[in-house]
């Protein structure tokens, strides 16, 4: 089932979670901080599947290329103790 909607989301233009790698089309999304006003947007699975320090260690890789990171970016520490309590649910 998840081949057939990764295909679909892919044909439909939508991105991909870089922690377990299915697209965004009809999941569950969440954003992960990493820093006071920006985050990551992860599959809402990966939080129940995913070791949160995995998890962590993929948004702190994410946000070194992020240039909002304003006033300063998270450490990897910080990162992973905001899963999953810090993380955002996004509205489908």
């Amino acid at each position: 089932m998840q081949r057939l909607k990764n295909l679909i989301g892919d044909f439909l233009g939508y991105g991909r979670c870089p922690v377990t790698n299915e697209t965004y089309w009809h999941a569950n999304i969440v954003s992960v901080p990493y820093s006071e006003r920006s985050g990551v947007l992860i599959s809402a699975r990966a939080l129940s599947e995913v070791p949160k320090e995995r998890i962590a260690q993929v948004v702190f890789e994410r946000s070194r290329n992020m240039t909002n990171a304003f006033p300063q970016r998270y450490s990897l520490e910080e990162i992973t103790g905001q899963i999953p309590k810090g993380c955002m649910r996004l509205p489908r």
